[in-house]
C-alpha cells in the first residue's frame, strides 16, 4: 500500500511539474493530492509532498505513512530517489 501511494504521489507530482521551470516551482509548499484520474481522494486520507530546495530533499505523508528522499530537478525532469 505504501509503495502504491508513493507511486501515485510521484506520478501526480511529475505531471504537475511537467513543463515548469525551476522558477515556477514553489519549494516549501505542500502539494496535496486531491484527485486521481477523475476520482476524489477519500475523505480522511491525506497524501502530500513538500520539496526542500536548499537540501534537495522531499518528504510527505501518504495516509498513515511518512516518507522522505532526495530529488534532482533538471529542467522539466524531476528525479526522485527511492523513499525511506
Amino acid at each position: 500500500m505504501k509503495q502504491l501511494l508513493f507511486s501515485l504521489i510521484t506520478f501526480c507530482t511529475i505531471l504537475s511539474l511537467s513543463g515548469c521551470n525551476k522558477h515556477a516551482i514553489q519549494f516549501g509548499k505542500e502539494w496535496e493530492l486531491t484527485e486521481l484520474k477523475g476520482e476524489k481522494i477519500p475523505a480522511g486520507t491525506r497524501i502530500m509532498i513538500v520539496f526542500d530546495e536548499a537540501n534537495k530533499r522531499y518528504g510527505g505523508t501518504a495516509s498513515c505513512n511518512n516518507y522522505t528522499g532526495t530529488f534532482k530537478l533538471d529542467g522539466a525532469v524531476l528525479k526522485l530517489s527511492t523513499p525511506a
